[in-house]
């Protein structure tokens, strides 16, 4: 935080308590005690080389799977908790770790982007499957499928392609799920 200006008031507490507080200790390594800032007023926050986004999380809509350093805050209708990878692929090679984000709930997010909201790029999974090189895929709804496989089916194309390994989102359902691709567009004319 830069500076804040009204009526304004930071709390320490653990964040929907003393078991949530220490599953998140202990799961993501997050600090035990979070910051509340409680009243009305303005915020501002720190300059920084990134972008903060705001994403409104609706109840009746599944959650979101944000990546390591991009939840930076949220309203406190918000349930912040840790999810570990289902797929050990995901673990060991999708640059994430075992544990992840899940936000849920219905309230605003505050994420982090190292890109401006215009140029991510928006996905919308339906019965399909997205395979993205390196860690682009910032933002991902809660029923997706996350694995890693190799770029390719056969060892000596995915030791010369120069990619070796492919974070594939999964989606098996009629109801749409977003990915949020951090991409620069290219449009030909």
């Amino acid at each position: 935080m830069y500076y804040m200006h009204g009526d304004l008031e930071i709390v320490a507490s653990s964040g929907g308590g003393i078991l949530k507080g220490l599953s998140r200790k202990m799961l993501s390594g997050e600090t035990f005690l979070v910051n509340e800032i409680q009243g009305s007023g303005v915020i501002l926050l720190e300059p920084t080389f990134g972008h903060f986004l705001l994403h409104d999380i609706h109840a009746e809509e599944q959650g979101i799977i944000v990546d390591k350093g991009t939840f930076f805050g949220s309203t406190k209708e918000l349930d912040i908790s840790a999810v570990v990878q289902k797929h050990i692929s995901a673990a060991l090679y999708g640059g994430e770790g075992l544990i992840q984000t899940s936000i849920q709930g219905n309230g605003i997010a505050i994420l982090f982007s190292p890109v401006p909201f215009n140029e991510l790029e928006k996905v919308d999974l339906i019965y399909s499957r997205l395979s993205v090189d390196g860690n682009f895929a910032i933002v991902r709804s809660d029923g997706i499928k996350f694995s890693v496989k190799k770029s390719s089916k056969s060892w000596v194309a995915t030791s010369v392609s120069g990619v070796k390994h492919l974070r594939e989102l999964e989606q098996s359902g009629w109801l749409p799920h977003k990915v949020f691709i951090n991409a620069c567009k290219l449009q030909m004319a």
